[in-house]
Parts: C-alpha cells; sequence; structure tokens
C-alpha cells in the first residue's frame, strides 16, 4: 500500500481504505424463474451434444445438467439454474467459458433453445454469450478487451472508476502483445473476483478472524519474550539531534541523519477505532520496533492518544484490509506499514498481489492495478521486506527514502549493510 500522491492521469480520486465497494453491487440480483419448461420439443438440445459441450471442470457438472434434463429433451427453467453456480444465477462467465465455439454447442443453438418469450434471465445471458464471441479476424487481446467490457462487474463501476479500467485497457494497448495480454488476462480476473468482505457479511468476519490471529500471536511472543531489551529504541531517540522530516499527508516524523549510518527515528501515532485491538497493538509496540530496526537503522514508536501536527492519527480495525490508512495486524504487517506513513512505497506487484484479492474492494483493487502500470522497473525489491514483510529487510534505498536526502550519496555509504550478491542500486551508476 503505497502512498496515495502518485496520480493516475484520469480525472479520479483514489477510493479511501475501506469504501462500500459499488463495483458488484447488485451482481447477483436475479430476477423471477418462469415455471415454463425452457425448451419446446421443436427447440430442444439433445443429451449427448450437451453433455459434451460441458465438461466436468467448466462449471456445470456433466451429472448434474444430465439429471435436469427431461425426457423428452427439454431444459427446465428451474431444473437448469439448479444446476447452474451455487448462487442460482446465470453467470455470464460461466457460461461463456462453457459454452465455446469449440465445444460443439455453437451460440445459435443456444439462442434458438431459449424460451420464445426471452425471460430477461435468459436474455442477458444470450446477449452476453453473443457479445463475446469472436469477431472474424479480431486479435485475442481486442477479443479480451470486450468481454472485459461486456463484464457485469466493469458495467457496475461508477463513472470515476470505470475511467480508471478505461485507462488501464488503454495503457495495456500500449505494451508489447504478451505484456498485453498479461494485463488484460489480469484485469479480467480482478472483474471475475467479487468483492467478499462487505461488512456483516461471512467475508468480514473471515478477514476480522485473520487479523485478529495475526495480533493474538504477535502479542503472544511479546509476552513470552518479556523486558529483555524493552525501551532500547526510545533510550536511541532520546539521545538523538532530532530534525523534523514530513511524511505521509504532510504529518511531521523526526529523524536524526546525521549520519546515514547511523539513522534514529522517531514517530507517534494515535489509533482509532476498536478499543481491544489498539490496547492489544499497544502492548506489543516494543516487537513493532525491533522488527523495523536494521543495523544503521532504529525505529522509535510512540502510540499517543492525542493528535497533533506531529501525530499520525489512523484508523485501526478488523474490518478492512490492513493498510497504511488501517493500522490492523501483527508485527510484521505494522512494521511495514507505519515506514508508509514515513514516506516508503510499496515494492511488491500490486496486479499480481489483489487481482483476485476478495478481500479488498474492487475499485480499490483497480487503482493499485494502475498505480502498478506506472511503477519504474525494480530489480532489488525481493530483498526488501517493503516488497516482503515477513522476509525482507530494509535495504539501503528504504533507509535512505526514509532520510529523504540526497540518494546516491546515502545508498553508497550503507551498501555494506545490505545482503550479499543483489543487484546493483541503479544510483551507483550516477556520475
Amino acid at each position: 500500500m503505497i502512498s496515495r500522491s502518485e496520480a493516475i492521469p484520469v480525472p479520479y480520486q483514489p477510493p479511501s481504505v475501506g469504501d462500500p465497494d459499488d463495483a458488484t453491487a447488485g451482481a447477483s440480483a436475479k430476477p423471477a424463474m418462469s415455471s415454463t419448461s425452457a425448451a419446446s420439443a421443436e427447440r430442444s438440445l439433445g443429451t449427448s451434444a450437451l453433455v459434451s459441450a460441458l465438461t466436468p471442470d467448466r462449471s456445470l457438472g456433466t451429472s448434474a445438467l444430465v439429471s435436469a434434463l427431461t425426457p423428452d429433451r427439454s431444459l427446465g427453467t428451474s431444473a437448469l439454474v439448479s444446476a447452474l453456480t451455487p448462487d442460482r444465477s446465470l453467470g455470464t462467465s460461466a457460461l461463456i467459458s462453457a459454452l465455446i465455439p469449440d465445444q460443439g454447442l455453437g451460440t445459435s443453438a443456444l439462442v434458438s433453445a431459449l424460451t420464445p418469450d426471452r425471460s430477461s434471465l435468459w436474455a442477458s445471458a444470450a446477449e452476453a454469450i453473443v457479445a463475446a464471441a469472436p469477431k472474424p479476424g479480431e486479435s485475442p487481446a481486442a477479443a479480451l478487451e470486450r468481454t472485459i467490457r461486456n463484464n457485469p462487474a466493469y458495467q457496475a463501476l461508477s463513472k470515476g472508476d470505470k475511467q480508471v479500467a478505461d485507462w488501464i485497457i488503454w495503457k495495456a494497448g500500449m505494451a508489447e502483445p504478451q505484456e498485453r495480454l498479461y494485463y488484460l488476462n489480469k484485469l479480467e480476473l480482478l472483474f471475475n473476483t467479487p468483492f467478499n468482505a462487505r461488512p456483516g457479511t461471512p467475508g468480514a468476519r473471515s478477514l476480522a478472524d485473520d487479523i485478529n490471529q495475526e495480533v493474538d500471536e504477535s502479542l503472544a511472543k511479546e509476552r513470552a519474550r518479556g523486558d529483555v531489551f524493552k525501551g532500547q529504541e526510545e533510550l536511541r531517540s532520546a539521545g538523538a539531534v532530532l530534525s523534523t522530516h514530513q511524511g505521509l499527508g504532510g504529518t511531521i516524523f523526526r529523524i536524526d541523519a546525521r549520519d546515514p549510518r547511523n539513522v534514529v527515528v522517531k514517530i507517534k501515532i494515535q489509533l482509532n477505532g476498536e478499543p481491544e485491538l489498539i490496547a492489544k497493538i499497544k502492548e506489543f509496540e516494543d516487537s513493532i520496533e525491533k522488527r523495523a530496526s536494521v543495523r544503521g537503522y532504529v525505529l522509535d514508536v510512540e502510540f499517543v492518544d492525542k493528535g497533533g501536527p506531529d501525530v499520525f492519527s489512523v484508523k485501526s480495525t478488523t474490518g478492512e484490509w490492513p493498510t497504511a490508512g488501517n493500522l490492523a495486524g501483527g508485527t510484521n504487517v505494522l512494521a511495514h506499514e507505519i515506514h508508509h506513513l514515513l514516506g516508503l512505497s510499496d515494492r511488491y506487484n500490486y496486479i499480481d498481489s489483489h487481482a483476485d484479492n476478495k478481500d479488498m474492494a474492487v475499485n480499490q483493487r483497480l487503482y493499485w492495478f494502475a498505480v502498478q502500470m506506472q511503477k519504474p522497473a525494480d530489480p532489488r525489491y525481493f530483498a526488501s521486506w517493503m516488497a516482503d514483510h515477513d522476509q525482507g529487510t530494509l535495504l539501503s534505498e528504504d533507509v535512505c527514502a526514509v532520510i529523504q536526502g540526497p540518494q546516491k550519496e546515502c545508498i553508497d555509504a550503507r551498501k555494506e549493510f545490505d545482503p550479499a550478491n543483489l543487484p546493483a542500486h541503479p544510483a551507483w551508476s550516477v556520475h
């Protein structure tokens, strides 16, 4: 979760963390079903042709479908719907993947099998299949773009969010063919992965359970460690010569960066939200400091109860995905997110990590997708815990970004602290 100051070149304001996701609203709404048979005898689909078209791995189970067929080979509407996806909706993407032309069940056959009254449910599915059918001479990328724009989740986007999606498609069109397909396939995956963590839903409870488990594990480790080495970071900051720097949102933090090989940072944070969660996080403050501190760099975190120009006021709730705007999680997660407050950006790939992240709202995933498309190449990302907060470490360029001074001189001074055999940092080639 990086600084929201990285702008997307469209007239769009990025979604705030935890905003309700409108992208999938109404996606599962279902019109009333007719009890009338879905196909008359002269419009029937042969059992063998249908079964061969709908393989078991294509969402419509063969056995379920065979049992749904009546003896006169008509398809009862309610029976067929019961054989479809678990939410009893006629999922467009599931139908398209199940009824592709090379599976023997052509679009025209499907349309002719529909009831004469063309009920809104059937008509919607048929129109989507017709719209997604490949056009003569159309490239795979162009066909995929059209499929994305016909996706109900895309069509349900707000005006601003749709501008972001359209910018992503436009930007992908400027890439090499394979890279373009990579972007479009990931974007389709994003729209085919609905938000699963709306407040009050089982998905939201699952997310909260995961966060609470992380918090409790960190708290248990802190209590087991006791007071060993506790208070070291506070002693270091008390003896430092601290100057003011601006972090995320212009809030002030303090730093002693006179020597880039011996940096001390002090940050004040006010947590607002769930009292029990906040109390637990405050109790393992020392663990956060020790996870964030590396050779030649010390972080002193002070949780306070009142705001001010030098206090980062941040939400803390288990109901939303952890970000710099929602400090909720275990030691490693919080040490990572706090460094966003100090101005550091994520170094992992947002697209690979969040395209199918069902715990993050669709509009937020779109925003990070667009940000990722603008990020420069990063040959050293894998070693930084701004990419992997469980295994990585703060690299020289991470610490120097907190310092906010001349990067080449700072990175050169700290490079011996980095893990061995890393690719050279681009700053070292600057003369």
